[in-house]
This record gives C-alpha cells, structure tokens and sequence, in this order.
C-alpha cells in the first residue's frame, strides 16, 4: 500500500537531509548501496558501520535484493520494516532480478529467489513479492544532480527525464525481440534501465556477455 499510494513516477526525487536528526547520524547523508544478492552479513555490516535508517541517515538501495545469496527474505523484511519505520529515509528502486524471469531460474542459474522464498514460507509469499517488483522505481533523482539506477541509460536516443516519469514501469520487464521495428520506446527504455551496461567509447554497442537484447553505453550517452 506504501508503494501503490505513495510512488506513483518511475522516477523518485530525493534530497539530502539538511541536518542531523536525534537519535540518527550526526552528520546528515544519503547512502547509495548497490546489489547486495542476498548477503544478509553484507547489510548488516553497511548498517552497523553507517547506521541505520533514520530521518539524517537517508538510504537508496540500488536493486538487485534478490538471488544468489540464500537469505534475500530477511534483507527484504529488514528494508520493508525501516521503510514503514522512516518512509522518507528508504527508497528501493528495482533491479533486473527483481523480476519473475530471474527470480524462477535456480540459484546455479543467477537466480534462487522463489526457492528461497518457498523453502522458508511459500508460494503465495512470493507472489506478493512479485507484486512489490512491479510497484518498485526504476530511477532516483538526488538533488536533481544525480542520477541513479540500476543498470543504466537507454538506447533510445533523445529520453528526458519528464520521459523517464511518465514511463509505464508497473510490469515486468521483457526480453526485446530482435527485429528492431518489433521494439516500443518505453520496452527499450524500461529493459535498458534494468540492463544496460558503460563502455568506454561513444554510442550504444551490443553487450556480448548479456545477450541479444542488452546493449552497452557509451560516454557520449551519459552527457
């Protein structure tokens, strides 16, 4: 209900908080934190050495909560109780293995996440799971300099951010079919946010190591 009601751009505004709050960090900040695949060690290590959650102790976690590691659960259920907590302080944005294509491989696959989730409780608490994905930002604006996410900036030449807003991000995303002409905009846009790797040179090359449908940016791209 906190997403559905309350998140309603695929892009997030945020800033940083502008002074220290008691009983949270005494030097006010917005931590960006990247996949952390659940590694519950890993997360309880960020916040033992940063802090938890709190109105100055602001947190962006990057996507990519789920798979690989077997106690992605409990890093979720420990998200999911500070955003309730601090709603203002946490922001998830999606990753590309918040999704029912990765999540359903197995473990040796990338995947693990509906077996971890069945094995613990069951099928029904991974479909809702699955829900809170579709409800999951795909991009967070910080001061309205920086820009975050997941995976990185499309193919589509020409996306602004007012773009990036309206983006119809409710849904999973899908592989691009390969004739280009079968390709929308928004698919594009959405797949490449969720994919999309840098390179060192200028434009949009394919990503050999991703697949077919994945492209890499270039530096041109990002300015």
């Amino acid at each position: 209900q906190h997403l559905h009601n309350n998140i309603q751009s695929a892009v997030v505004d945020m800033c940083i908080p502008s002074h220290g709050a008691e009983g949270g960090s005494p030097d006010p900040r917005l931590l960006v934190v990247g996949d952390t695949h659940g590694q519950l060690n890993d997360v309880l290590w960020i916040l033992h050495e940063l802090g938890p959650p709190s109105p100055s102790n602001c947190y962006v976690f990057n996507g990519d909560i789920c798979d690989r590691g077997s106690r992605a659960v409990e890093i979720w259920l420990l998200v999911i109780a500070y955003q309730l907590k601090f709603p203002s302080s946490v922001t998830v944005l999606r990753g590309n293995h918040e999704s029912k294509t990765m999540a359903e491989r197995s473990a040796r696959m990338g995947g693990g996440f509906r077996d971890e989730c069945r094995m613990k409780y069951s099928e029904e608490v991974y479909q809702i799971f699955t829900r809170i994905f579709r409800l999951l930002p795909i991009f967070a604006l910080i001061q309205n300099k920086i820009f975050v996410v997941h995976g990185g900036l499309p193919r589509v030449p020409g996306i602004s951010i007012d773009d990036l807003r309206a983006l119809p991000y409710r849904r999973d995303w899908q592989a691009l079919p390969e004739k280009q002409l079968s390709r929308s905009r928004d698919d594009c846009v959405l797949f490449d946010a969720l994919w999309a790797d840098p390179h060192e040179g200028q434009g949009c090359i394919p990503s050999r190591g991703r697949g077919a449908s994945c492209v890499k940016f270039g530096y041109d791209v990002t300015e």
